[in-house]
């Protein structure tokens, strides 16, 4: 596949529009990819849109990289710094909550959609290229944890051993464990629930610790069905290809496109993607995961089609995305909101979660002994979206 010109061509697509468009721009490898696309196909004026975090995150802030993509391609530059501004929110005031729902639910594709929408009334996203042309880092997990099933047993039980005692030390050190790797399948497992449980904040053993017995009566098997069926389809021989495909079905339409769908809605702007145009999607199915992870190099090979096109800085460096520094933010800025929302008082009101386990996860990454802050953020956003869309009608709970 030519891959530059499929993106141009998909770009080119999506630029047609009656109103003035932008490009959200994190200063990651996609965003800049369309971007560079969007200068191929137009003359005219580029809007780039970007969020960073100023000095309460320097290492989450991918705004030096978007500044240079958009030197490089002469766009009209925005930037827009997150700050973990909310508190815990009073009873009653449901404006304030209304717009905790939407900020804290997007994260920084809320903030980055409000200031995109000041401009212009169609954004371009990077949403997409991870999925199409391999870029997260669980596909090599996957790859090497199926090296792991090929060696010797007791080879196997001296290297979890050792995992074991690695984790433990970066426990101490307040570094793992993280994300949705919190959902520890076993390495013994088969590829695709070994890579689904890496996927899912909360594992079934996890979940059945941390559920009440009221919320557990209504739960139902066969949360994993679509992905297992999706994952079942891979081919080219790999693992890996599964995983692709896992995404493509669940991840990508259930999380990444709902969220800036209803962010970007939020804010009276359209979003298009690029890299989810149905003829990249299918031609992308029909190459390796090799192919597009040459050497074990992550999205290596649209970073190849880019290579000299792209500022170099901006292929080297290390994926990251719209992420936000929320680990460290629950420790400090939004603490009282973690308080507030998930007091013990308040789980126990509610009747979905035994409190008791709340707090066990609350003071592991309070204490950084482990970091929960995906986990905690789940049950926060939970607590809150009821607090919007059912306590009006009384207080919702299972009690």
């Amino acid at each position: 596949m030519a891959v530059r010109a499929a993106l141009r061509d998909a770009v080119r697509l999506r630029l047609e529009s009656d109103v003035p468009l932008g490009v959200f721009l994190s200063g990651g490898v996609d965003s800049s990819a369309v971007v560079a696309s969007m200068r191929e196909v137009t003359s005219g004026r580029i809007a780039t849109f970007s969020v960073g975090f100023g000095r309460a995150a320097p290492s989450y802030d991918e705004l030096p990289y978007a500044r240079l993509v958009a030197q490089r391609f002469a766009t009209d530059h925005h930037e827009e710094i997150l700050e973990p501004d909310v508190r815990a929110i009073p009873a009653g005031h449901r404006a304030r909550v209304r717009r905790a729902v939407r900020r804290l639910l997007g994260d920084s594709t809320y903030v980055v959609a409000q200031a995109t929408a000041r401009h212009v009334k169609v954004a371009l996203s990077g949403i997409g290229g991870d999925e199409t042309f391999g870029g997260y880092p669980r596909y090599l997990g996957l790859r090497v944890s199926a090296l792991h099933g090929k060696l010797p047993r007791w080879l196997r039980h001296a290297a979890r051993a050792l995992a074991v005692r690695s984790a433990r030390t970066r426990r101490r050190a307040g570094t793992g464990p993280t994300g949705p790797g919190a959902s520890r399948p076993s390495p013994d497992a088969a590829p695709a629930d070994r890579y689904i449980g890496w996927t899912r904040f909360f594992g079934d053993t996890a979940l059945a610790s941390l559920v009440t017995p009221a919320l557990a009566a209504h739960l139902g098997a066969g949360v994993d069905e679509l992905q297992q069926r999706a994952f079942a389809t891979g081919g080219h021989g790999d693992p890996v290809d599964g995983a692709f495909r896992v995404d493509l079905a669940a991840y990508l339409p259930d999380d990444l496109l709902t969220m800036a769908d209803r962010m970007s809605m939020a804010s009276s702007l359209e979003v298009r993607a690029p890299f989810c145009d149905h003829r990249i999607i299918e031609e992308s199915l029909r190459l390796s995961p090799r192919s597009k992870m040459p050497g074990g190099r992550l999205k290596g090979l649209l970073k190849t089609a880019f290579a000299g096109v792209l500022p170099n800085e901006v292929l080297a460096h290390r994926k990251q995305g719209f992420m936000i520094p929320l680990g460290e933010w629950l420790r400090r800025d939004l603490r009282p909101t973690l308080d507030d929302l998930l007091a013990p008082d308040c789980v126990r009101a509610r009747g979905l979660f035994e409190a008791g386990a709340v707090e066990v996860l609350k003071r592991e990454h309070l204490s950084g002994a482990r970091t929960h802050a995906d986990r905690l953020w789940t049950l926060m956003m939970l607590e809150l979206w009821m607090r919007e869309y059912l306590d009006d009608r009384g207080r919702w709970s299972l009690r």
